[in-house]
């Protein structure tokens, strides 16, 4: 076989390796919600369960191939055993629900140690499978750069197809696979490409052009630049590790202000991510395509990282200066169309430039220490812990006390100091040129700064179209959610979370009524209801409605955002201060997760208007396995209550709704706030009962 149609086998090879890849972690992060839940604490967990999982991989990955080994057998062994966990893998994660019930309730753990348990049971149900897929680059760059070398195109081409394939698998995954064929049989087709792969990959090793036999004297190792510095092996690592801290920051940053345009869907998130991949992928192909025009490598690491930080910090304007697109052929759904182009206009650039890092890095990192597959390793492993730290102290500290726009500009401005850091070290160039370049970059950057629109309520709801016309008198940017209290001139209030209407409070509104009922249909209807739990606090007006029972010994709530239950206070008028109440218990945290873990029943159990389709997560409080657990939670005699929306749903999707709930209640009763309102479409409630 020619070398150049090798090389394009074996990259299609990982192409298919990344599209797999994407569809797992897809599939399995919704699998794991049902134990970690779908809070952002949940997401990091899963998603640095993952991330440790492939940095062992790609550090044991690169110490495991050697440079007269047959590195497509090794990799065609490490495809084989991922598409075998994947077989595998339904069986290992619902095996872990049961373990995580017994261990919670064994030890009754408290916040902290409880999210500690959910990391260490992710990890150990993730990190075989993620090992071998971050083994996989290390493997495949050793062996193509004994083959043909050429480290940076290599290394570019195998980034670059395997993060397209990453990108695709995401796609199809959210919008095709999942939707039409289900969570098992996806699963079981990626698991079959996996093998295929693994297959192929096995009878082509035996065909590679040139290939050195088993048995052929150890390749010369590259030669290394003795004149280099010994601490730019360790800036180099340090700083392609932060590279990864500040693009997965970005990517949570970024998320959270362009869901807050485009809607916090599942729809929305897939082709954020979508996008996020396209554009990395894009750049390891051009890194690739442009290799022999590198020289100055070290200089170029540095002005790529300057490059990205004041491109990520043009994000800032789009999102202030961004206008709401409230109507699309009069509906309140955002096309598809409109969220790709959306994030591709603040994403596309600075993913580029971060695409082209990794093979530069790896040339660099070559160049000062023996071995291809061992450098390529530790840089890959090193980056992948830096995006589990970028994950983790972006969504819960810098968010919770910055905000998004600071703290986006925060990342920029750190990024923008390494890469002038990274040009003042480069020793190939004179110290003219250096400064020639740092003072002109170091200016941009602070006018840049400067202003940028980083102050104020800048994802504010207050006066914009398709809202009422108040003002803002409470404004909290959180980890879960940006929640805002609005005003009118009547002393009327909304609450306002992630840019939509969760609660109304005006005198006569349907909204308010529908709140009521929501609490007081079921309690009505059970003849004698002592413990209620509330799944959602919202504006706290269910809640208080409830207080209005005197057989109610407890209300548990269970609300994942700590700055709604802050809110709540500038509803007292309506909601009778139901926080203060001795009859209830605030609980922060997961509303599927605290059932699951709480091992208590209750008489009553009540969700709050809580919309399928707002944000990602919401869905899965709509499905068949919630209803069976909120079944295996209520008292005989016991009675469930959910606000069923038609706003924003097609009729298909509001009657698979229907059948899910009736298949599991068998009394259900459909009722509606205000039935002769044209807004009685968007208040209905559902009501089911055991027997």
């Amino acid at each position: 076989m020619a070398k150049t149609s090798f090389d394009y086998t074996v990259r299609l090879l990982f192409f298919a390796s990344g599209f797999c890849g994407l569809v797992y972690e897809v599939i399995w992060a919704k699998t794991l919600h049902k134990i970690v839940g779908c809070s952002l604490h949940a997401v990091t967990l899963v998603m640095a369960a993952f991330m440790c999982g492939l940095a062992l991989g790609g550090y044991g990955g690169g110490r495991l191939v050697r440079p007269q080994s047959n590195g497509l057998r090794i990799y065609a062994c490490l495809e084989a055993g991922i598409g075998i966990f994947a077989f595998l893998s339904p069986l290992v994660l619902t095996g872990l629900i049961p373990v995580y019930v017994g261990l919670h309730g064994l030890f009754n753990p408290s916040v902290h140690l409880a999210h500690a348990l959910r990391f260490g049971l992710c990890f150990l149900a993730l990190v075989v499978p993620a090992a071998l897929m971050g083994a996989t680059l290390p493997v495949l760059t050793q062996y193509l750069d004994g083959l043909r070398p050429g480290l940076i195109r290599n290394l570019g081409y195998l980034s670059g197809f395997n993060t397209l394939g990453a990108m695709l698998g995401c796609f199809t995954a959210g919008f095709l696979l999942i939707p039409h064929l289900g969570i098992s049989w996806t699963v079981r087709g990626a698991a079959l490409v996996n093998l295929t792969a693994a297959a192929f990959a096995w009878v082509l090793g035996r065909r590679a052009p040139g290939s050195p036999p088993a048995s052929s004297p150890k390749t010369p190792a590259m030669p290394t630049d003795e004149s280099a510095p010994a601490y730019r092996t360790t800036l180099l690592l340090f700083a392609f590790t932060l590279s990864g801290f500040f693009a997965l920051g970005y990517e949570v940053l970024w998320t959270k202000a362009i869901a807050f345009f485009i809607s916090n869907t599942t729809s929305a998130f897939s082709a954020m991510l979508t996008t996020f991949l396209f554009g990395l992928g894009l750049g390891g192909l051009l890194v690739a395509r442009f290799a022999d025009r590198f020289k100055r490598l070290w200089f170029g690491f540095g002005l790529i990282e300057v490059l990205i930080g004041l491109s990520a910090l043009g994000s800032t304007v789009i999102f202030a200066k961004f206008s709401y697109p409230d109507r699309f052929d009069q509906s309140s759904a955002t096309p598809l169309w409109f969220k790709f182009t959306y994030s591709f206009l603040v994403m596309f650039l600075p993913t580029v430039l971060m695409g082209l890092l990794l093979p530069l890095a790896g040339k660099i990192l070559v160049r000062s220490k023996t071995g291809i597959g061992r450098s390529v390793g530790s840089l890959y492993a090193g980056n992948a812990l830096g995006c589990v730290t970028g994950v983790a102290v972006t969504g819960l500290a810098f968010i919770p006390i910055l905000g998004i726009q600071k703290s986006i500009v925060l990342l920029c401005v750190l990024q923008v100091s390494l890469g002038l850091v990274l040009i003042a070290t480069d020793q190939e160039l004179p110290l003219r040129r250096r400064l020639a370049w740092l003072v002109p970059l170091a200016a941009l950057a602070s006018i840049a700064t400067w202003v940028m629109p980083a102050e104020g309520k800048i994802y504010s709801s207050a006066n914009r179209a398709g809202m009422p016309r108040s003002q803002s008198i409470f404004y909290r940017e959180g980890a879960a959610s940006i929640v805002e209290v609005l005003e009118n001139s009547d002393g009327n209030r909304d609450l306002i979370i992630n840019g939509a209407i969760n609660a109304t409070a005006y005198p006569v509104s349907v909204g308010l009524r529908a709140h009521r009922l929501i609490a007081q249909l079921p309690l009505l209807l059970h003849p004698d209801p002592q413990r209620m739990l509330l799944i959602g606090l919202g504006s706290g007006m269910t809640a208080g409605a409830a207080l209005s029972f005197d057989s109610l010994k407890s209300i548990d709530c269970a609300e994942l955002s700590p700055d709604v239950v802050q809110a709540t206070v500038y509803f007292e008028r309506w909601n009778r201060a139901v926080t203060r109440s001795p009859r209830f218990r605030m609980t922060i945290e997961d509303g599927r997760n605290a059932m699951l873990t709480s091992g208590r029943t209750f008489d009553v159990i009540t969700l709050e208007s809580i919309h399928p389709k707002w944000d990602a997560g919401n869905a899965s409080l709509y499905s068949r396995d919630f209803y069976r657990l909120c079944k295996s939670r209520l008292n005989p005699g016991g009675v469930i209550s959910q606000w069923a929306p038609l706003n924003g749903m097609t009729l298909q999707e509001f009657r698979t709704i229907l059948k899910t709930f009736s298949e599991e209640f068998p009394h259900v009763s459909l009722w509606f706030a205000q039935p002769t309102s044209y807004l009685a479409a968007t208040n209905a409630i559902l009501l089911g009962a055991r027997e």
